[in-house]
Parts: structure tokens; C-alpha cells; sequence
């Protein structure tokens, strides 16, 4: 039997909108508190230090240009435009100050906050949202992500629009929302692919080419200007680097990551790239080509060595778990601004949601609830997409995003057997309740908040 993920499953007051409103100037709250309290003197650097040059870029008004990765100031697509092209906005309006991108992330990060508890109420009912949404607020993994100039915030909120817009059949709203995060963040492509085949496999071809088409027409600009400016109609230039950073021979050899632009060993293929530019070919035409020439080192050091996925693999689930002593995840946390006190409390927190919330998740696919595929696809590709390339505690966002989720599912499936009246409180439905809800429609209904077999749950004031 399939429970319905959407409105008609879910009690119409499942999560207020004075209770959503409170939930997200909380989590806000908490984000601006972190910030002023961990990064005072913080210098963005690595990556966040890059997406702030782009913003300062784009708000003096030269567009999306920098200096990395092919030297001199050009234009570039090693990053997705749609993170530079807001903080450059904010900035214009409020000044190149590092106290516009906190109070901006910050407020991105309440949003997904929120979002968490509206798509775990469609899919698991009040106490679900309730749970998730509270889980999200105080996360140490999601605030102190949402502190840099990253773009993880505005991509969780995407992604969390993306799973609504399915959970509802909006197909188009979001394919729409797709686009934005295929501009958003460079592992969004595994996440998008994976989606595109679930619609294909319960929607069928029609749904999944209206998703398609919608998601090319979005980045289709993007594209355009790649080819026009780089010469390539690239999403990004950065998925090379990757590849050569993890599977190259020289990172083999040196059993990490390593960073081709600056490595000197790549240095005899960077010329060979520039030399093979036609005479006066902009910067930008090298980036391009030379994000080609580090694809295939990657893949020729992959044909060399084809087990070498097996140990970058195992030793990734250590960076991203940011295991204690791990020194790649404890220098990848510096370059973020994550203090040291802050790194202990948020692996043990971090730990504990992904295994609950792996539970719920599993819960959710038993349930066949709709909208559970897509939240658990999003979450497998996620993952899967650090693991096999580059890693550090802070990609692992999106996981621990939906993980929420997950321990939301799972505690609203646990506690009517340990705590029954606390059960009731959350769900609304005890003597505690602010309001009763309205009766469910007559006939027999899957409730999502209680276990099969289990007396069903009573109407409020019945």
C-alpha cells in the first residue's frame, strides 16, 4: 500500500505558520549568535575566499572574473554562477563587508531550516516535522556551515524546494528549482541525473522530459555564455580538477589530494595545454582546456589503477565524518573557520543524526511513502559524490540536511510506543494541543505516524 507523501496525507495544521515563523527566526538566532561568538578576525580562505572574490567581482560590476584557475584576471566558470551572482548582489546593496554574507548565509540557513519541517510534515506527519525542524535548528554541522560565504545554504534550500516541488507533482516547479541548484553547486549533477531516472521509473517519459527540458532551459544561458567566453559549454570547470586532484597519478603516488594548478609535477601538461591554444587565445579558452587535459589525467591514472576508487573511498568517510585526528578533515575545517572546540561536539552529533536519520529513511522506503525515493536518491548521491572525489566535513551537507529528515521519521515512529502522551502533545492531538485538528476523512487511511497493526490515531477532542 502506498501512504500519500502530499496534503491530503497530512493534517492541514501539521506545522503552523506561527510555528514555522518560530522555528526559523530561532534557527536564525542560533546562526547569527555562532557567528559572532566563533568568527570574529575570520578571513575568508580556499574556497569561500574564491566565491567572496567572485561576489566582490560581480558587485563592482566586471561580472564573474578571477584570477583562479588560469592566471590573470578572466572570466571563469570553475565555480556555478548562481552563489557569486547573490552574494555580489547583497554586497552591492550592502557593502563588501563579511557581516553582509553572515547575515545572508545565516538567513539561508533559517530557510532550509524550515524547509526541513514542511517536507518532513508531508511525509511523516506533525511530530516528523517537528523534530526534523528542531534537529535542523541546532545542528552543529549545518550552523557552522552556514556561517562562511559558501554555497551551501543557498543550496539547501534548492534542494529542499526541489524535493517539495516533487513531493506535490509540481514537476515543473522543480525542474525549475533544479536549474538553480545544477548553478548552485558542482555536485549537483549526480543528484539531478538520479532524480531525472526515479521520474522516469514512477512518472514516466512525459513528466521526466517536462523536468528535463525545464532544468536545460534554466542553465541553457549559463551555457551559452561558457561557450562564447571559454569556448566550451561547460557547467563548470572545476570537475577536472577533481578528477586529477584524487585519481591522477601524482595524487596516487601521494595517497591525497593534491592541487594540479599549483603542483609543479602538472606543470609540463598546463604548457602542453597552453601551447596548444591557438596564438592570443584568452585566458579563459585555457581554463577551459586545461579543465579537459585534467579530466583525462585523472581518468588515465583511474585505467592505471582501477581499485583506487576502494581506498580514496575509505579514506573519505574518515574526512567527512571528521573523525578525531583525521588531519585532512582538521585542516579542511580550518580553511572553513570551524574552531577546534566546535569540531569534537559536531562529529558525535553529526554521527548520531546520520544513523538515525538513516533509520527513518529506511522507514519512509518501507512505508512506500510518495516523495521518499527522491529524499533518499538526493541523499545517496549526496554522499556518493564526496566519497568517490573530494572530501571535507563540511560537503557532507546535504546528508546531514535530510538526515534531519530521517530522525524526524524515526523518532515519530518510536515515541507513541516509548512516550505515548509526548507523542500526543507533538502530534497535536493531546490535552495540550492548541487546537484540535479537523477529523480525517471517513474510511480506512495509512496513518504515516503509527506502525502498522497499531490502533490508529483518535481525532482531536473525540
Amino acid at each position: 500500500m502506498r501512504v500519500s507523501g502530499g496534503g491530503d496525507g497530512v493534517p492541514p495544521a501539521a506545522v503552523t505558520r506561527r510555528g514555522l515563523l518560530l522555528l526559523g527566526l530561532g534557527a536564525l538566532v542560533v546562526r547569527l549568535a555562532y557567528a559572532v561568538a566563533a568568527l570574529r578576525g575570520y578571513v575568508p580562505q580556499a574556497d569561500a575566499h574564491h566565491y567572496d572574490g567572485l561576489a566582490v567581482a560581480v558587485a563592482e560590476g566586471r561580472g564573474l572574473v578571477h584570477g583562479f584557475p588560469a592566471g590573470g584576471e578572466h572570466p571563469t566558470a570553475f565555480r556555478p554562477p548562481l552563489w557569486p551572482v547573490l552574494l555580489g548582489a547583497a554586497y552591492a546593496v550592502g557593502g563588501a563587508d563579511p557581516a553582509v554574507a553572515r547575515v545572508l548565509t545565516a538567513g539561508l540557513g533559517a530557510v532550509a531550516v524550515v524547509g526541513l519541517a514542511v517536507l518532513a510534515g508531508r511525509l511523516a506527519g506533525p511530530v516528523a516535522a517537528r523534530v526534523a525542524g528542531a534537529v535542523g535548528a541546532l545542528h552543529p554541522a549545518l550552523v557552522v556551515a552556514d556561517a562562511p560565504p559558501l554555497s551551501e545554504p543557498l543550496g539547501a534550500v534548492l534542494l529542499l524546494g526541489v524535493l517539495l516541488a516533487l513531493s506535490t507533482e509540481r514537476v515543473a516547479l522543480a525542474g525549475l528549482l533544479s536549474g538553480g541548484l545544477l548553478l548552485t553547486r558542482p555536485s549537483a549533477q549526480a543528484v539531478l541525473l538520479v532524480l531525472a531516472a526515479a521520474l522516469l521509473l514512477r512518472r514516466g517519459w512525459r513528466q521526466a522530459s517536462v523536468y528535463a527540458a525545464v532544468v536545460v532551459l534554466v542553465a541553457a544561458p549559463w551555457l551559452v555564455r561558457n561557450q562564447v567566453q571559454l569556448g566550451a559549454p561547460v557547467i563548470t570547470t572545476s570537475q577536472g580538477f577533481n578528477l586529477a586532484a584524487t585519481y591522477s597519478l601524482p595524487a596516487l603516488d601521494d595517497g591525497g589530494f593534491v592541487d594540479p594548478v599549483h603542483d609543479p609535477r602538472f606543470a609540463p601538461l598546463r604548457a602542453q595545454v597552453r601551447a596548444a591554444l591557438p596564438a592570443g587565445a584568452p585566458p579563459a579558452h585555457f581554463e577551459a582546456a586545461q579543465d579537459a587535459a585534467f579530466r583525462e589525467a585523472g581518468l588515465a591514472g583511474l585505467r592505471e589503477h582501477p581499485a583506487a576508487p576502494v581506498r580514496v573511498v575509505a579514506d573519505n568517510v574518515a574526512r567527512l565524518l571528521a573523525v578525531p585526528g583525521d588531519q585532512a578533515a582538521v585542516a579542511a575545517d580550518r580553511l572553513d573557520g570551524r574552531p577546534a572546540a566546535v569540531r569534537a561536539v559536531a562529529h558525535g552529533v553529526g554521527v548520531t543524526v546520520l544513523a538515525l536519520g538513516a533509520g527513518g529513511l529506511v522507514v519512509l522506503l518501507r512505508r512506500r511513502v510518495d516523495g521518499a525515493l527522491p529524499l533518499v536518491l538526493a541523499v545517496v548521491a549526496s554522499g556518493g559524490a564526496s566519497l568517490l572525489l573530494v572530501a571535507a566535513p563540511r560537503l557532507r551537507h546535504p546528508v546531514d540536511l535530510l538526515c534531519c529528515i530521517g530522525v524526524g521519521v524515526a523518532v515519530a515512529a518510536l515515541l507513541p510506543r516509548v512516550a505515548p502522551g509526548l507523542a500526543a502533545r507533538l502530534a497535536g492531538t493531546g490535552p495540550a494541543a492548541a487546537g484540535p485538528y479537523p477529523p480525517p476523512p471517513a474510511g480506512p487511511r495509512h496513518d504515516p505516524e503509527v506502525p502498522a497493526g497499531a490502533p490508529a490515531r483518535r481525532a482531536a477532542g473525540s
